[in-house]
């Protein structure tokens, strides 16, 4: 839900013409947009969503009633997926930064 509003303050920012990279700091050009903050949140709801409706459907049914570790397991799944996911997109987003860094300081010694 965090990340929903958050989406929805950027677009508003952008909107509204409120310089918000320079507020925060970003790097012009490498801060996350509010389609890319929206598709991340969306996606981490259908994992949630998913993830408890796979726990409720495991736990209603007669034969996978007695797996009560595996049904425990589904909601440390989610966070495992969701973490690596945040992880994987802030590394990325980081070495992008690092990379036009590097070939700025390049374009400048020539």
């Amino acid at each position: 839900m965090h990340m929903i509003i958050y989406s929805v303050n950027v677009y508003f920012w952008r909107r509204f013409k409120i310089n918000y990279p320079f507020i925060f700091g970003f790097k012009e050009g490498t801060e996350l947009r509010y389609r890319e903050v929206l598709l991340l949140s969306s996606g981490l709801a259908v994992l949630t969503l998913s993830a408890v409706l796979s726990n409720l459907d495991m736990e209603m049914d007669q034969r996978t009633k007695s797996f009560s570790a595996l049904t425990e397991l589904v909601p440390l799944g989610l966070v495992i997926v969701s973490c690596k996911s945040i992880s994987i997109s802030y590394f990325n987003h980081l070495l992008l930064y690092f990379i036009t860094d590097i070939l700025e300081e390049r374009k400048s010694m020539l």
